[in-house]
């Protein structure tokens, strides 16, 4: 018996050859009746072929038959192998499919994904500009929206109860922003005619959404205001970048700013030079989307500031932030924030930077009423009095590579083009 498996193991083609040969001519063959029961049998089944066993014939014509469960002799090595090979082939040829399915997938939502978030956002203004003042999304604030008629064609404007403009922002969540606010002029500074304490106007140069993940999860929505008795001095100082002898900006030389703007080493040099040289007062409101704390905020101020120290070594201008007292000023910086806890959806947050470039911080909610100020009931967190620190935080918003919000980077260079476009002097300024 032994030498029998040994042969059968040396030599299995012929031996299991022989072996069914033997079996087939012991069987005998099958009656009449057994043969027509088999052939209305497969006439039943034919007829009652469904949709879900011709598409299987149809994907196994692509993917081949059937794995094999098992040889029908185990000591039969090379049907073994050929059985393995040949589900191996199968299994592979499922992936393969598998993959290019997923593929098409993938592809089918990178470019639906897109287009459905643009109509969602269009509903969604069309939905705030036909609901009834009162009605809307910013009755949830607490404040009754009145849309004012304008000429034909051109766009409406959106009041406040006390008259004070509003602009939109873009989301449902915080839907407008004020077009000017009031902050209360600092005793070190107080302009001609003009008493310490006492409020100073700010405008809207452009506003936007921080996004994050590939989502573009709202965080929060972001205005760049700018003092406006400043605002011919940030216009001079942009016209005569592009044209020293010029009193405003044609079309060719606007365009060529509008390119320096939104370029990413050029934005960042022409906005670090501007904030340096002008010594214009700004504020950066910040109003969240959704309930957040202060310690996410200050981890992206904080990670902008680094990768912006980074990028100035690598173009080996590192030196001016390699001493110890902006180290220093880098530890202020994050325990101002320290401890803070939750910053709840509709809170404010100002960073105002003065003519000096000293950074102050304030946060509260936005119940105070526009006349009383943007101060009334917020919080004083304390200050920075190192420029590098705020011009820095800056330029993550204005300017440079990979900057925190690219609609709100667009739109304020939408601002600034709206500046040049004015003789140097004027004041006023259009957001779009």
């Amino acid at each position: 018996m032994f030498s029998q498996v040994s042969c059968l193991a040396r030599a299995p083609a012929p031996a299991s050859l022989r072996a069914s040969r033997l079996i087939q001519a012991r069987i005998s063959p099958p009656s009449a009746q057994q043969c027509s029961q088999r052939k209305r049998f497969k006439l039943s089944s034919r007829r009652a072929d469904s949709f879900a066993s011709r598409w299987r014939r149809q994907f196994s014509r692509v993917t081949g038959p059937p794995p094999i469960a098992r040889a029908r002799n185990p000591l039969n090595y090379i049907e073994g192998e050929a059985i393995r090979q040949h589900n191996n082939r199968y299994r592979m040829r499922r992936m393969l499919i598998a993959a290019v399915g997923l593929s098409f997938s993938l592809g089918c939502l990178s470019l639906l994904v897109p287009k459905l978030k643009s109509r969602m956002m269009e509903s969604q203004r069309v939905h705030r500009l036909d609901t009834q003042p009162g009605t809307d999304a910013a009755s949830m604030e607490g404040k009754d929206v009145v849309v004012v008629s304008t000429k034909p064609g051109q766009p409406e404007i959106k009041l406040d109860a006390e008259g004070n403009e509003l602009v939109e922002t873009g989301t449902s969540t915080i839907p407008h922003f004020p077009r000017t606010i009031s902050l209360p002029t600092t005793t070190s500074e107080v302009l001609p005619g003009a008493a310490p304490g006492e409020n100073e106007g700010y405008s809207l140069l452009g506003l936007g959404i921080r996004t994050v993940s590939f989502l573009s999860i709202q965080v929060y929505v972001l205005g760049f205001y700018v003092r406006t008795t400043d605002l011919a001095r940030l216009q001079a100082a942009f016209v005569k970048h592009i044209n020293p002898i010029g009193s405003s900006l044609i079309t060719g030389e606007k365009a060529e700013l509008r390119k320096q703007l939104l370029e990413g080493e050029t934005s960042g040099d022409l906005w670090d030079k501007i904030l340096r040289e002008t010594g214009v007062k700004s504020v950066v409101r910040i109003t969240p989307t959704r309930n957040t704390d202060f310690s996410h905020l200050r981890d992206g101020w904080v990670r902008g500031i680094t990768s912006r120290t980074q990028e100035a070594a690598r173009r080996n201008e590192g030196a001016q932030f390699d001493d110890e007292a902006f180290g220093e000023s880098m530890k202020k910086f994050k325990a101002l924030f320290g401890g803070r806890g939750k910053a709840p959806k509709g809170s404010e947050v100002l960073l105002m930077r003065d003519s000096r470039g000293r950074l102050s911080v304030a946060y509260g909610q936005s119940e105070n009423k526009p006349s009383e100020g943007e101060m009334k009931g917020k919080e004083q967190m304390g200050g920075i009095e190192d420029e590098r620190i705020s011009r820095l935080v800056w330029l993550g918003y204005l300017g440079g590579k990979n900057v925190s919000s690219e609609s709100a980077q667009k739109n304020i260079v939408n601002g600034v083009m709206e500046l040049v476009e004015r003789p140097v002097g004027t004041v006023g300024v259009a957001v779009t």
